[in-house]
């Protein structure tokens, strides 16, 4: 593929995140989202964990970044707090758009995914099939896969150029997900 394609795709990509962050903006602004104190608390702790293991693939340790920062654990987490309400409001509501809009996948997008992303890692490629295949692993590939349905139809809802979904009781697993990809 010629540079000039890269850039254009890589641009082309960008300009859709961009709409995509605008529209999921837009339908919060509508949306009330709940959710108990306790979902917010682990959240943080998962954002704390995420630091550290950056900090630590640099040589630092939270401590160390917390000095520099002449901050307290309680002030980076107070900090922290409102990334992690934005990102449960968002993962709550791309939820409810893929309940209401009754995105579906079939084992074979999961698969297809699988073997796309385990192909990447090179020599790797055997482990990360295998981690991707169990329990856990696969259900990541479905959340992901899911978020990226619901996603490109809020994306297309935004534009004007999502069709109509059928009667539920004439969808299937393909319309939905077709339906969601347009």
């Amino acid at each position: 593929m010629a540079v000039r394609e890269q850039l254009e795709q890589a641009a082309t990509a960008q300009k859709s995140r961009e709409y995509r962050r605008e529209v999921v903006d837009a339908v919060l602004q509508y949306c009330e989202v709940s959710f108990p104190p306790i979902v917010l608390q682990d959240r943080v702790n998962s954002l704390v964990k995420e630091q550290e293991q950056a900090l630590q693939s640099r040589g630092l340790t939270l401590a160390d970044y917390l000095k520099m920062e002449s901050k307290s654990e309680d002030e980076y987490r107070a900090e922290i707090e409102p990334d992690a309400v934005m990102q449960l409001q968002r993962s709550l509501m791309l939820t409810e758009v893929v309940e209401a809009e009754h995105l579906k996948l079939d084992d074979k997008q999961v698969d297809e995914q699988i073997e796309k992303t385990a192909a990447s890692f090179g020599d790797s490629a055997d482990k990360i099939r295998a981690m991707l295949r169990k329990e856990n692993g696969r259900r990541s590939v479905e959340l992901d896969l899911l978020t990226e349905l619901a996603l490109g139809r809020l994306e297309a809802i935004g534009k004007g150029e999502a069709p109509e979904l059928p009667p539920e009781a004439e969808r299937d697993n393909t319309t939905a997900a077709k339906a969601s990809n347009e």
